[in-house]
């Protein structure tokens, strides 16, 4: 029992040590919907929205920065383009809820796409190995299933 927990505890950290700004964002999303739950209505309700959308889109977003560094090399360098993009991206959208309309969603949408198509292939960039690509892909979506799959499982 206690080696099982070292174990988990090691691979804990080694997540944390490995991808800090990845679960920097997925934190930032989690207390920004926290805070909208709880205080409905609030002043800055949309101000925490804004916050979700952009934290939300920053985990895809870092996740394919940090596996682009790890291929490329300079990690501060995307790190940092994707921390402008986001920035950016917080920016476009208003700052108010009523003129959040139906034109945001044709800015949300793709981004999301893209920074979700980003993952898929950012890891390959300078590797030519289609079997290597296909596999990693084959091991994401079969990830994602899973995560649907326990997600349903627990809602439930």
């Amino acid at each position: 029992m206690n080696q099982k927990f070292q174990e988990i505890s090691q691979k804990v950290f080694a997540t944390i040590k490995t991808y800090p700004v990845v679960l920097l964002f997925a934190t930032i999303m989690a207390a920004s919907v926290v805070f909208v739950i709880d205080n409905n209505n609030a002043i800055n309700e949309f101000f925490a929205v804004k916050l979700i959308i952009c934290a939300s889109l920053g985990i895809p977003i870092m996740f394919s920065a940090k596996m682009l560094s790890q291929r490329v090399g300079k990690e501060i360098l995307w790190i940092t383009i994707g921390l402008l993009i986001l920035i950016g991206f917080y920016f476009i959208l208003p700052e108010n809820e009523e003129n959040f309309d139906e034109v945001y969603a044709f800015v949300l949408i793709p981004a999301y796409i893209l920074a979700h198509l980003f993952v898929s292939f950012s890891a390959f960039l300078t590797n030519k190995s289609e079997h290597d690509f296909w596999q990693y892909n084959k091991n994401l979506f079969i990830n994602i299933i899973l995560a649907g799959l326990f997600t349903s499982v627990l809602t439930i």
